[in-house]
């Protein structure tokens, strides 16, 4: 049976190799950073381009983000024809590198994406944030087109008010609401106390459900540096750099924390202790074991930095990995990917060669088998990635895989659907993930499975389904 119209396959590759797209901030044969591509047994690592300071941009502090058409998306820092950064594309396979937008504070435009990445809607326009610019030069939330077009400002943010200086990624919740962070703004004062907001996409009915108060020093937790995630449970999480227990010490290094979406029931999950490591920037990732795994700037066992891992009600925290700075690189500043092969994927920020350039690594759920793919040179690979790995593909590698005839192929369906898929296939297991790469679903078949994801928000998400040596990707609409 052929596909209907609107069921979209990504090539049907054996069970192999996972192709990653990934960025670093700095170095390269410009200064201005990379775009590499490398495998999970870190091998075929290629930088497919470098930035150019003054004609593509510089300091891509944020991560790709692979749209429904195929091309990945970033921002830059700075640089560009003004100076304060640009959003750009390149192709999947990392060709087609094009800058499609210039951003010009004087024109009051957004500048310095500092650390946001693009998200995109069931329509495909684009979302993100700048950490300057805007009405105010505080920051702003921006939305455009795949093309640079119908580029528009949906809010300017006043730091004395509604917070300032937006860091991370928004997340288009089930509500079909933008929901983000400040870093800095408590009513009233010039604090870096930070907020968490929601926004309609039309720029309506902006709301700060929480500010991260500073005026008691023994009972905050304040400057949030992650994105939020949700879960099936209607809860937010992230993390702030700053916090510290009431009644305890003084010397405030981090925490994690949920909330309701209307801002009710804040619940701090965990303080950090020095052991426990400091700063935790990047945001959370909710992997398909149902545990929140996040990475420390800072501190730990070789002060480098960790890998930890929580329940979502706060409990069996641990530290999975302090990493050692001088052969694996540490001081992380990005987030972790989940690979569907039972591994996590990250980078660390500096250190582990003497250009200062960071690792590329992998390591199991459970902690286990952490190994380092790639020592990256900052003079000639890039150097102090921030964001994560974004899986573009699978890679065949032997010449004995089987590769399926992907029209006679339907893993959920009907497609599009609300949310409830019917499971066509009788055997293996299948990952549901969204377009940043998180698992919202892992499971083994069961005779007349069903699958019901119509909590989620609107738009498209990935499908695997693995059988032996073979995985079939899918891509599936939720309207």
């Amino acid at each position: 049976m052929k596909l209907l119209l609107a069921l979209m396959l990504m090539p049907i590759l054996a069970l192999g190799q996972i192709r990653f797209m990934g960025f670093t901030s700095a170095g390269g044969e410009n200064n201005g950073g990379t775009i590499f591509m490398i495998n999970s047994d870190g091998t075929d690592f290629k930088v497919v381009h470098h930035m150019n300071p003054t004609a593509d941009g510089s300091g891509n502090w944020g991560s790709p983000f692979l749209s429904s058409d195929g091309n990945c998306y970033g921002l830059s820092n700075a640089g560009g024809q003004f100076d304060n950064g640009t959003l750009f594309k390149i192709g999947k396979d990392g060709s087609g590198f094009d800058v499609i937008r210039n951003f010009d504070k004087a024109s009051g435009e957004g500048a310095g994406a500092a650390g946001s990445s693009l998200i995109e809607d069931d329509q495909g326009v684009l979302y993100s944030m700048t950490g300057l610019g805007g009405e105010n030069d505080e920051g702003s939330v921006f939305k455009i087109n795949r093309d640079g077009g119908a580029f528009e400002i949906i809010k300017s943010f006043d730091k004395g008010i509604e917070g300032g200086s937006p860091q991370g990624d928004l997340l288009l919740y089930v509500d079909g609401k933008l929901y983000g962070m400040t870093q800095i703004g408590t009513p009233g004062t010039d604090l870096a106390g930070g907020t968490i907001f929601r926004v309609n996409k039309d720029g309506s009915e902006f709301e700060v459900i929480k500010y991260f108060d500073t005026n008691d020093p023994f009972s905050f937790v304040y400057q949030p540096f992650s994105s939020l995630i949700g879960d099936s449970d209607n809860f937010l999480y992230g993390t702030t750099r700053w916090g510290v227990e009431k009644g305890g010490s003084s010397n405030t290094i981090g925490s994690v924390f949920k909330v309701n979406p209307d801002g009710s029931s804040f619940t701090v999950l965990h303080y950090f202790a020095e052991s426990d490591g400091q700063q935790p920037w990047g945001s959370p990732f909710l992997a398909s074991n149902g545990y929140l795994y996040g990475m420390t700037l800072s501190k730990g066992e070789n002060l480098a930095g960790t890998i930890y891992r929580i329940k979502r009600d706060g409990s069996d925290f641990s530290v999975l990995k302090s990493f050692v700075p001088e052969s694996e690189g540490g001081y992380p500043r990005g987030s972790l990917i989940e690979g569907g092969d039972g591994y996590l994927y990250g980078q660390t920020y500096g250190v582990a060669s003497t250009s200062n350039g960071g690792a590329i690594f992998k390591m199991k759920l459970d902690g286990s088998e952490f190994k380092v793919l790639k020592l990256l040179n900052s003079n000639i690979d890039g150097g102090q990635g921030r964001g994560k790995l974004v899986k573009v593909d699978e890679v065949i590698t032997s010449v004995n895989d089987h590769i399926l005839d992907r029209d006679n192929i339907t893993i959920l369906h009907p497609n599009p659907s609300s949310g409830i898929f019917q499971v066509a296939a009788e055997s293996g297991r299948i990952t549901i993930s969204d377009q940043m790469g998180r698992v919202i679903d892992n499971f083994e078949i069961q005779p007349n499975s069903t699958v019901d994801v119509s909590i989620q928000k609107s738009g498209f998400y990935i499908v695997e389904l693995r059988q032996g040596l073979i995985t079939t990707r899918q891509k599936v609409l939720v309207r």
